[in-house]
C-alpha cells in the first residue's frame, strides 16, 4: 500500500480482564469466546465474525461486514492516555482488514497523536459506541499533517466506506484537525459526529469528503461542529489563508454528494464549501452559522439545497463578509424551503447571492430576513447568470438601506428572470440603495410580486433600469414612488402603486422610451419626465 503525503489535493469502560497474552478483554468478548471457537477468530484475538458482533453496532452494519475488530481487545488505549495509532497501523497492515472490515470503539476516549492513512479499501468501516477522539494539541502532534484519519485519496480512493457514531473532543487549547479527510469512489456513509469545542488551531477543519467515480453516491449525515474555528491570525497554525472551513467537498468530486442534517457553527474560511465539484451537491436540511465567505456554498451539476438554515448574528474582527448561501459554478441548481436570517453589522453579508456562472437557478419557498444594522441586499442575482425563477417567496427587510432583491444585468444579451409570487415587506431604509427590488436587467418579468416597504421616507417599491421588463398582478406601496422606471418596452398590467405620502404611484424620467401601462390602478396620476412614446389604457387614479 503506497503511503504518499498526498497533500496536493487539499483547497469509558473500566475494569477490563487480560488475556494470556497481555490484552485486555470485556465481559462481553468472555461471552463470545463460544461462538468465535466455533467460527474461528478471523486474524487474531479480539476478532470476531460479524454474526457474534456486539448488541451495539446496529444489524445494518453486522449485516453488511464479514468481520467486526474490538480495538480496544487489539490493544487501544481507551482512557485517553496513549495515542491509538500504532494499533490502528498494525492492524492496517493486515490487509484483511481493507477487505470487510468494521473496527468497534467500545466506550471510551482515544487519544490521536498523528495521522491514520488508509488507501485502496474496498468495504471498511469505524463505529463508536459512546467512542471519544481526543486530537493532540498543534503543538504535540507527532506530523505536519493535522489530520486524525485520511481514508483514501484522489488518486487511490477507498470504496464503501461506513463511519458513524463519534464525538471529537477538541476542547482543549490549540486542539483542533482535519478529523475525517476521505475520498471514496463509490458509497460512502458518515453518521453522527459530534465535534465539540471551537477548532483553535487553525489547522485543516473538522471535514473533507469527495465522490470521485462520477456514478458513485456519498452521504454525510448529522455531521455538527457547532463551535466553530479560530482564524489563522490568531492561532499557531499560519499556513492556511483564513482559517478553517467547516466541510469541504471541493474539485476532486465527481460523484453525487448529499450533506443532511448537519450544524456548523462560525469558520473562517466558509461553513459548508462545496463549490467547484464536477458532481451533483445536496444540501438537505441542517443549521450554518456565522461563517466568513459563507455559510452555505455550493456548486456543481443539477445541485439543490433544501430546508437549510442560516443565521449570521455575530462578528468577528477579521469578518470580511458572512454569506449565508452562495450558489456558484452550476449549469442547474434550486434553493427551496430555506430560512435565511441575517443581522450582523457587517456590509456585504447577503441572504442568498447567485453568482454569474450560475446558468440555471430555481430558488422555490424561501423565507429571508434581514436585521442588518449596515447595508445588506437580501437577494442577490449577479449579471450575466442564466434564467432565475423566484418563486413563492418573502422577504422582510429592515435594514437601514439595501434591496430585498439586487438583480444585477450589464444591459446586453440576459437570459431571462422572473419573480412570481413574491412578498417584500420590512422597514428598511434608504441609505446606499432605495428600492425593495432593484433591477439592473432586461427581460425580467415581476408577476404577483407584493411590496409594503413604508419605513423611509425615500423608499421605493421597484426601481427598473433594465428593457423589456413586465410587471404583472403586482401590488406595490412604498412611501415616495413605488415604481421608477428609466428603461425601454415596460409592460405594466393590473397592478396597484400606493405612494404613503401621497407621491405619485408611477415616475418615468426621460430616458423611459414606450412604456405600455393597461388596466392598473395609481396613485395620484403618473409623473411623466420626459417618457418617449407612452401608452396608458384603462388605468385608474386615486
Amino acid at each position: 500500500m503506497t503511503q504518499t503525503d498526498g497533500n496536493a489535493d487539499e483547497r469509558g469502560e473500566t475494569g477490563r480482564a487480560c488475556g494470556r497474552d497481555g490484552r485486555r478483554f470485556s465481559r462481553r468478548a468472555v461471552l463470545k469466546t463460544g461462538a468465535a471457537a466455533a467460527g474461528g477468530l478471523v486474524f487474531g484475538s479480539g476478532v470476531a465474525s460479524a454474526d457474534t458482533g456486539t448488541d451495539a453496532i446496529p444489524t445494518r452494519l453486522r449485516e453488511t461486514f464479514d468481520r467486526v475488530v474490538d480495538v480496544v481487545e487489539a490493544g487501544a488505549d481507551d482512557t485517553g492516555s496513549e495515542s491509538i495509532v500504532d494499533v490502528l497501523e498494525r492492524l492496517r497492515d493486515d490487509d484483511r482488514l481493507q477487505q470487510g472490515t468494521l473496527l468497534y470503539f467500545p466506550p471510551g476516549r482515544y487519544y490521536v497523536d498523528r495521522q491514520f492513512r488508509m488507501t485502496g479499501f474496498d468495504l471498511f468501516g469505524m463505529y463508536g459506541n459512546d467512542a471519544t477522539f481526543v486530537p493532540a494539541d498543534y503543538h504535540s502532534f507527532g506530523d505536519d499533517k493535522h489530520k486524525l484519519f485520511r481514508l483514501g485519496v484522489s488518486y487511490n480512493p477507498g470504496n464503501r466506506l461506513f463511519v458513524e457514531n463519534f464525538a471529537v473532543d477538541q476542547t482543549a487549547e490549540d486542539t483542533g484537525a482535519r478529523v475525517f479527510d476521505v475520498a471514496v469512489a463509490d458509497r460512502m456513509e458518515v453518521r453522527d459526529v459530534d465535534v465539540q469545542g471551537k477548532h483553535d488551531s487553525g489547522a485543516w477543519g473538522p471535514g473533507r469528503f469527495v465522490v470521485t467515480d462520477p456514478d458513485g453516491t456519498g452521504v454525510v449525515e448529522r455531521f455538527t461542529a457547532l463551535g466553530g474555528g479560530e482564524y489563522s491570525a490568531n492561532a499557531p497554525h499560519d499556513k492556511l489563508w483564513r482559517g478553517p472551513s467547516g466541510l469541504i467537498c471541493n474539485t476532486y468530486n465527481e460523484g453525487r454528494m448529499t450533506f443532511r442534517n448537519c450544524e456548523l457553527g462560525g469558520f473562517p474560511d466558509n461553513g459548508l464549501y462545496a463549490a467547484g465539484s464536477k458532481g451533483q451537491i445536496r444540501v438537505w436540511r441542517g443549521t450554518y452559522r456565522n461563517s466568513n465567505g459563507a455559510n452555505v456554498r455550493v456548486g456543481g451539476p443539477n445541485s439543490e439545497i433544501i430546508g437549510v438554515d442560516v443565521v449570521v448574528d455575530r462578528n468577528w474582527e477579521e469578518t470580511q463578509a458572512q454569506r449565508g448561501i452562495r450558489v456558484e459554478k452550476t449549469d442547474d441548481i434550486d434553493v427551496k424551503d430555506c430560512s435565511v436570517r441575517i443581522a450582523a453589522d457587517t456590509p456585504n453579508s447577503h441572504a442568498i447571492s447567485v453568482q454569474w456562472d450560475v446558468e440555471k437557478a430555481y430558488l422555490k419557498g424561501n423565507t429571508v430576513v434581514v436585521d442588518s444594522p449596515v447595508f445588506n441586499h437580501g437577494v442577490c442575482v449577479a449579471a450575466r447568470t442564466g434564467d432565475v425563477t423566484v418563486y413563492q417567496t418573502s422577504v422582510e427587510h429592515n435594514g437601514p438601506g439595501g434591496a430585498a432583491f439586487y438583480i444585477d444585468g450589464e444591459g446586453t444579451d440576459d437570459e431571462s428572470a422572473m419573480l412570481a409570487q413574491v412578498t417584500v415587506t420590512g422597514s428598511a431604509g434608504h441609505k446606499w440603495n432605495r428600492a425593495g427590488i432593484y433591477n439592473k436587467r432586461n427581460n425580467v418579468e415581476f408577476r404577483a410580486v407584493d411590496v409594503d416597504q413604508t419605513g423611509s421616507s425615500k423608499r421605493r417599491a421597484l426601481e427598473n433600469f433594465g428593457d423589456d421588463c413586465m410587471v404583472y398582478a403586482c401590488d406595490f406601496t412604498a412611501r415616495q414612488h413605488p415604481l421608477i422606471d428609466t428603461a425601454a418596452d415596460t409592460w405594466v398590467e393590473n397592478s396597484t402603486f400606493r405612494s404613503a405620502d401621497d407621491r405619485q404611484g408611477i415616475r418615468l424620467t426621460d430616458t423611459t422610451e414606450r412604456v405600455y401601462l393597461k388596466n392598473n390602478e395609481i396613485d395620484d396620476d403618473v409623473k411623466d419626465e420626459g417618457c418617449s412614446d407612452l401608452k396608458m389604457v384603462g388605468n385608474t387614479f386615486f
